[in-house]
């Protein structure tokens, strides 16, 4: 009987022995389906109570679901905050270097320019020397 009521708990299970049964055994039958629903009952309180102690209400569950995700949002806002200042540092040291490197460029540049303009001279006057020597 009750391996019977353990795995036939629709009322449509029954029907073909109602008419077979006697009053007695009826109730054996409704009274053991009862201590059964009792007993899962029992259990799924004692579940859902546990699970409140240890992780809390709804509102418990959502408070930290919410401040959980505020605190990584918060933790990758640190992050990125680090990470723009070290990149600001690096443009600024960037800069400095590029600074350094168009300071060396414009300072051979006229270096260049003068040596240049100073042969030019110079190749003007033998030009003019040697004019002199031929006639």
């Amino acid at each position: 009987m009750v391996d019977y009521c353990r795995w036939h708990n629709k009322l449509i299970d029954y029907d073909p022995y109602f008419l077979q049964w006697t009053d007695e055994q009826m109730c054996n039958y409704a009274l053991t389906l009862c201590h059964f629903i009792d007993k899962m009952m029992m259990s799924f309180l004692k579940t859902l109570e546990r699970e409140f102690i240890t992780e809390g209400g709804i509102k418990e569950r959502m408070h930290k679901a919410r401040t959980g995700y505020r605190q990584k949002q918060d933790e990758k806002l640190k992050q990125l905050e680090a990470e723009c200042s070290r990149l600001e540092q690096a443009l600024k040291e960037a800069s400095t270097e590029a600074e350094k490197w168009k300071a060396a460029y414009n300072d051979l540049k006229q270096r260049a320019l003068k040596a240049y303009y100073s042969q030019q001279e110079e190749i003007k006057r033998l030009k003019e020397k040697l004019g002199e020597g031929e006639g």
